[in-house]
C-alpha cells in the first residue's frame, strides 16, 4: 500500500481562509483518479483542526474524495505511538520542492499552490500502477 498524506490549503483548496473552499486546479480530478487506485491510500494532513477540520472533511466528501485519516495515519498505530502521520510521500505547497503555480491577481487567497499536473506526473513516475491523468 502506498500512502499519500496531503495537505489541504494551499494544496487541495486555495489559501482563502474564512471562505467556502474551492478546489485549485487538477486536486479534484487527481485525488478521484488516486481514490481509484487499489494499492493508494491518501491521509489528509494538515494544520486545521475543530470546526475548520471539520469543514474540509465535508467538503472533500461532499466531492467523493476519500481519506483514511485525517491528521493521523490509523495503520501506523501498531507499530508507533508517534504523532507524526506516516505516509511514502506528503504533498504540501509549503514543502521544499513540492510544484507550486505562481498566482495572478484573480487567484482566491493570492499565494501559490500546489500545481497538480506536475504532482501527477511525478507520482506517476514514483508508483509503477498509477497513470497520470495530466497529459502535455
Amino acid at each position: 500500500m502506498f500512502t499519500i498524506a496531503v495537505d489541504f490549503d494551499g494544496t487541495i483548496a486555495y489559501h482563502d481562509w474564512g471562505k467556502t473552499p474551492q478546489f485549485v486546479p487538477g486536486a479534484l480530478e487527481t485525488l478521484t483518479l488516486w481514490n481509484q487506485q487499489p494499492n493508494i491510500q491518501l491521509v489528509l494532513n494538515t494544520m486545521r483542526s475543530g470546526k475548520y477540520l471539520e469543514e474540509a472533511i465535508w467538503f472533500l466528501e461532499t466531492h467523493g474524495i476519500k481519506f483514511v485519516g485525517y491528521n493521523q495515519n490509523p495503520t501506523q498505530q501498531k507499530w508507533t505511538s508517534s504523532p507524526k502521520v506516516y505516509a511514502n510521500l506528503y504533498i504540501d505547497d509549503a514543502s521544499l520542492g513540492c510544484p507550486v503555480t505562481k498566482p495572478d491577481i484573480f487567484t482566491p487567497g493570492g499565494r501559490p499552490y500546489v500545481d497538480w499536473a506536475k504532482v501527477d506526473q511525478l507520482v506517476s513516475e514514483m508508483v509503477l500502477f498509477v497513470e497520470p491523468i495530466h497529459q502535455d
